[in-house]
Protein backbone atom coordinates (compact mmCIF):
# COMPACT_ATOMS: atom_id res chain seq x y z
CA UNK A 1 0.00 0.00 0.00
CA UNK A 2 1.33 3.43 -0.92
CA UNK A 3 1.26 6.18 1.67
CA UNK A 4 1.50 9.94 1.41
CA UNK A 5 5.12 9.71 2.54
CA UNK A 6 5.91 7.31 -0.32
CA UNK A 7 4.44 9.81 -2.76
CA UNK A 8 6.84 12.56 -1.70
CA UNK A 9 4.26 14.61 0.22
CA UNK A 10 4.64 15.79 3.77
CA UNK A 11 1.72 16.27 6.13
CA UNK A 12 2.19 20.02 5.64
CA UNK A 13 2.01 19.69 1.85
CA UNK A 14 -1.07 17.51 2.13
CA UNK A 15 -2.69 20.01 4.51
CA UNK A 16 -1.91 22.90 2.17
CA UNK A 17 -3.48 20.97 -0.71
CA UNK A 18 -6.56 20.28 1.42
CA UNK A 19 -6.86 23.99 2.22
CA UNK A 20 -6.73 24.93 -1.48
CA UNK A 21 -9.29 22.30 -2.46
CA UNK A 22 -11.62 23.26 0.39
CA UNK A 23 -11.46 26.92 -0.65
CA UNK A 24 -12.64 25.97 -4.16
CA UNK A 25 -15.39 23.71 -2.83
CA UNK A 26 -16.55 26.37 -0.37
CA UNK A 27 -16.70 29.05 -3.06
CA UNK A 28 -18.42 26.81 -5.60
CA UNK A 29 -20.98 25.65 -3.08
CA UNK A 30 -21.82 29.26 -2.20
CA UNK A 31 -22.29 29.94 -5.93
CA UNK A 32 -24.56 26.91 -6.32
CA UNK A 33 -26.63 27.98 -3.30
CA UNK A 34 -26.97 31.51 -4.68
CA UNK A 35 -28.08 30.16 -8.06
CA UNK A 36 -30.42 27.67 -6.34
CA UNK A 37 -28.67 24.77 -8.09
CA UNK A 38 -28.47 22.71 -4.91
CA UNK A 39 -30.38 22.30 -1.69
CA UNK A 40 -29.02 21.04 1.60
CA UNK A 41 -31.38 19.03 3.77
CA UNK A 42 -30.89 17.78 7.28
CA UNK A 43 -32.12 14.21 6.79
CA UNK A 44 -31.32 13.10 10.32
CA UNK A 45 -34.56 14.02 12.21
CA UNK A 46 -36.78 12.27 9.66
CA UNK A 47 -34.51 9.21 9.59
CA UNK A 48 -34.30 9.03 13.39
CA UNK A 49 -38.08 9.30 13.86
CA UNK A 50 -38.61 6.55 11.29
CA UNK A 51 -36.01 4.32 12.96
CA UNK A 52 -37.71 4.83 16.33
CA UNK A 53 -41.07 3.85 14.84
CA UNK A 54 -39.72 0.76 13.07
CA UNK A 55 -37.52 -0.47 15.93
CA UNK A 56 -39.88 0.47 18.74
CA UNK A 57 -37.37 2.83 20.38
CA UNK A 58 -38.40 5.66 22.64
CA UNK A 59 -37.93 8.95 20.82
CA UNK A 60 -35.31 11.22 22.45
CA UNK A 61 -35.70 14.89 21.43
CA UNK A 62 -32.02 15.55 22.21
CA UNK A 63 -30.97 13.05 19.55
CA UNK A 64 -33.60 14.35 17.16
CA UNK A 65 -32.13 17.86 17.50
CA UNK A 66 -28.66 16.75 16.33
CA UNK A 67 -27.53 18.73 13.32
CA UNK A 68 -23.98 18.82 12.03
CA UNK A 69 -23.75 20.13 8.51
CA UNK A 70 -21.04 18.71 6.31
CA UNK A 71 -20.39 22.16 4.91
CA UNK A 72 -18.97 23.33 8.22
CA UNK A 73 -16.73 20.33 8.84
CA UNK A 74 -13.57 19.13 7.15
CA UNK A 75 -12.87 15.40 7.26
CA UNK A 76 -9.33 16.02 6.04
CA UNK A 77 -8.52 17.78 9.32
CA UNK A 78 -9.70 14.91 11.50
CA UNK A 79 -7.05 12.85 13.26
CA UNK A 80 -6.96 9.26 12.12
CA UNK A 81 -5.13 6.35 13.64
CA UNK A 82 -2.39 4.54 11.73
CA UNK A 83 -3.55 1.74 9.49
CA UNK A 84 -1.84 -1.63 9.32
Amino acid sequence: MKTIKNQGFSSTTAGDFGDKVWAVIYTRRADCDAEELTQQKNWWPEFYRHACDVLGWKHDPRIDAYEEGSFNTRADLERMGASA
